[in-house]
């Protein structure tokens, strides 16, 4: 785990512009400031990565304390000039500090509020995804899975300016679909039929997200002419305007569309499913048989073997 963000933060500095400045808090059970001011461009880089080199795991995990001591220094060096985040990267498995996400977030939303935005980066598939989802939310941050090293390769270069910046706030997707047919599950972290109950989140600059979810019908035929109705409401953080977007898609235009993308999103979304315990390795056995059958691309591969790795299970061809 500390081998992919040591090699993630060496090659960040190759995307960083000239006068960024870069703080590295380190947290186990005693929490510092490791590198303090890095100005991109002035300061010496081969003593930062000497640094980040020398930087040693344990197995003790405050994150409270950390969290607490990163906002201070970002608050420290925050100026209306630049875009201020602190950027989480942990496995979430906390053995040190107070481990309750609400009281963690309290300091969250706080900071929030003067526009230092938190971005989570969970380590390992077997991180917290649950316990680093309720601090994200309450940042209205990102959070990327970082697993692989070509995880770490994308998220600290083309992956990382997405992460830090915001395109829109307080984003909102409101789907309307025939009542012939039934809403059978959401990938979604909140679903509601209540849109005054929905949370907003935020999205990315040159970012993409799958949003998938599953329908049944008892009559196919009779839903050919139907339509789904898609409409998104946010905030534009530049002009600080409410915008809203509607979309219409006839379902027999869109039926058996892009199932390639469908089957990667699945893939996606039951790997989390597993590291948060909503699936066990049964109901991967039907998909694969049922849903996947002969599916091949190179992030379905990726993630079945992220999945077969996860539960420990023999990758074969048949079950």
């Amino acid at each position: 785990k500390i081998a992919l963000i040591k090699e993630g933060l060496i090659a960040s500095l190759g995307i960083l512009n000239e006068g960024d400045v870069v703080n590295i808090v380190t947290f186990s059970d005693k929490f510092k400031v490791y590198v303090e001011n890095y100005i991109h461009g002035e300061t010496d880089m081969e003593n930062m990565i000497s640094k980040i080199h020398s930087i040693k795991a344990s197995g003790l995990t405050n994150l409270e304390d950390g969290l607490k001591l990163a906002y201070q220094i970002a608050n420290k060096y925050h100026s209306t000039e630049r875009k201020s985040r602190v950027i989480l990267a942990t496995d979430a498995i906390l053995n040190r500090g107070n481990a309750d996400p609400k009281f963690i977030a309290e300091n969250i939303v706080t900071n929030n509020e003067n526009g230092i935005l938190l971005c989570g980066i969970g380590i390992g598939y077997k991180y917290d995804a649950t316990f680093l989802e309720k601090l994200i939310d309450a940042s209205s941050g990102n959070q990327f899975m970082l697993a692989t090293d070509a995880d770490s390769e994308y998220i600290f270069s083309e992956g990382l300016f997405p992460l830090l910046m915001v395109a829109a706030k307080n984003l909102k997707i409101e789907i309307t679909y025939p009542s012939s047919l039934n809403h059978i599950s959401s990938a979604a972290e909140q679903v509601t039929t209540k849109a005054s109950e929905l949370k907003g989140i935020n999205f990315s600059y040159n970012s993409s997200q799958f949003y998938l979810e599953r329908f049944k019908t008892d009559d196919e035929a009779e839903i050919f002419s139907r339509e789904f109705k898609i409409s998104l409401t946010y905030t534009d953080p530049d002009l600080n305007e409410q915008i809203a977007v509607n979309k219409s898609f006839a379902i027999s235009d869109i039926l058996n569309q892009e199932s390639s993308n469908i089957k990667d999103a699945l893939a996606m979304v039951y790997l989390t499913s597993l590291i948060k315990g909503t699936k066990n390795w049964d109901d991967m056995k039907w998909e694969f048989s049922n849903v996947f059958k002969n599916h091949q691309s190179s992030k379905y591969n990726e993630y079945r073997a992220l999945i077969y790795k996860f539960t420990g299970q023999k990758d074969e061809d048949k079950f």
